[in-house]
């Protein structure tokens, strides 16, 4: 799943202008969360902000703003009860800006920073850096102060009229090794959900001409050694094409003991083997027990490399959900909320 910022520039390279559409609140049940980004041109649209009634009344609103003018800019509420026809029955705040490449804050944006848009449009979108002195005249003092200090991804400043979004890519790292058929089927499914996908094979020309652009692609003689290199937290699946390749960058995980999530492929008689060799080699029985292997859903049982890429991307989506519930949880159980997302479209 692409950055929305990494869209957005993507598009404006096949566009003269475009509208980012953001979700800048939500109030009781909606179909997506503050910071959900849909863009859209003249001839499509790209991302969601939940799907039905919504989101078409929003692309309509998008594609008016586009002959509106180069800064035209909208900032409007959408009840989702008997207004669209959607249950959630919450209330999603959307902010609509008309975007040009030459807009500066497209490319000076990116990871940890804030920016910074004006809900009546009276200036583009602003990238928050207290040394660029033109961007401090811009913005009164309060709102300077929060976006120095924003602690959640996003900020809605109502009242001052502005919304604050901090540059962040929260999806998890994931490091697939191997290029055979299961990995190739897999791949097009992990780009489509929360997942940052480095790719990783001893054999060159093996990724295929039709590797996804947002899929990090690497050939390493040595496929261990990312796995030395991999962030804290990252999730690793473990495929390649020999099984002693396989022992060797597992090893590498669990040794580290970073891990988020290691799975390896293969069978029963399989993790059996490894378990005794990993831990003749120090492994200890509690870092053992955290090993996936065989991986995937016991739900899904067909052993087509597309049954396989299914069960086993369902098993990453599960993980995902948990993480991202626990998440919310703790933030929850901070303020003294209860929200719930429903699936798109409710």
């Amino acid at each position: 799943m692409k950055h929305w910022l990494n869209e957005l520039r993507e598009e404006l390279q096949q566009h003269d202008k475009v509208v980012l559409v953001t979700v800048a609140l939500i109030r009781g049940s909606t179909p997506r969360e503050a910071g959900a980004h849909m863009i859209v041109s003249d001839h499509g649209f790209k991302g969601t902000i939940g799907g039905g009634n919504l989101e078409f009344k929003a692309i309509d609103q998008a594609r008016d703003l586009l002959s509106d003018g180069d800064n035209a800019t909208l900032y409007q509420d959408y009840p989702l009860g008997p207004a669209l026809g959607q249950c959630c029955g919450g209330v999603a705040s959307l902010l609509f800006e008309t975007v040009k490449a030459t807009d500066p804050w497209v490319q000076q944006a990116s990871e940890g920073m804030v920016t910074v848009s004006s809900l009546s449009g009276e200036q583009t979108r602003q990238v928050y850096n207290s040394a660029l002195e033109n961007v401090e005249n811009l913005l009164p003092a309060k709102v300077r102060v929060v976006a120095g200090n924003i602690s959640e991804p996003t900020e809605l400043m109502e009242e001052e009229g502005y919304f604050l979004e901090r540059v962040e890519d929260s999806r998890i790292p994931l490091y697939l090794y191997g290029a055979g058929h299961v990995a190739h089927a897999l791949v097009s499914m992990l780009v489509n959900l929360p997942f940052k996908v480095t790719w990783i094979d001893n054999r060159s020309n093996i990724f295929g001409t039709d590797c996804p652009s947002d899929v990090d692609t690497k050939v390493v003689e040595n496929q261990e050694d990312m796995a030395y290199a991999a962030p804290n937290g990252a999730f690793h699946l473990v495929m390649t094409h020999d099984h002693g390749i396989d022992l060797e960058i597992t090893h590498a995980v669990l040794a580290e003991n970073r891990f988020g999530y290691i799975g390896v492929i293969g069978s029963d008689t399989k993790r059996a083997r490894f378990e005794r060799r990993l831990n003749a080699r120090g492994i200890d029985r509690v870092v053992l027990e955290k090993l996936n292997s065989p991986i995937g859903i016991p739900e899904i049982t067909g052993k087509q490399p597309g049954e396989v890429a299914l069960s086993v991307a369902a098993e990453m989506t599960i993980l995902y959900q948990q993480i991202a519930e626990e998440m919310n949880e703790t933030i929850n159980e901070a303020d003294g909320t209860v929200s719930r997302m429903p699936k798109q479209g409710e």
